[in-house]
């Protein structure tokens, strides 16, 4: 951008709005972007809930065998 000090105060006007454009647009498909994210991961927040389940119940079964074998030796 070495050409700034010689644009025009129009082009530097219109550069401007161009480059505000730009960021509105960039902006809005970032918003697109990220809700669009988040639908998704909503759809698949049932697969989320049974896989917590099933390592819940792992962990439970874990837990289960340890007092067992506790138990069984005292």
């Amino acid at each position: 951008m070495s050409e700034l000090p010689r644009m025009s105060v129009k082009s530097l006007r219109d550069l401007i709005a161009d480059t505000e454009t730009t960021l509105k647009d960039l902006n809005t498909e970032l918003q697109r972007r990220e809700i669009a994210a988040q639908e998704m991961e909503i759809e698949h927040l049932e697969d989320h809930m049974k896989h917590a389940q099933l390592s819940l119940q792992s962990i439970r079964d874990f837990l289960a065998i340890l007092v067992n074998e506790y138990r069984s030796r005292h």
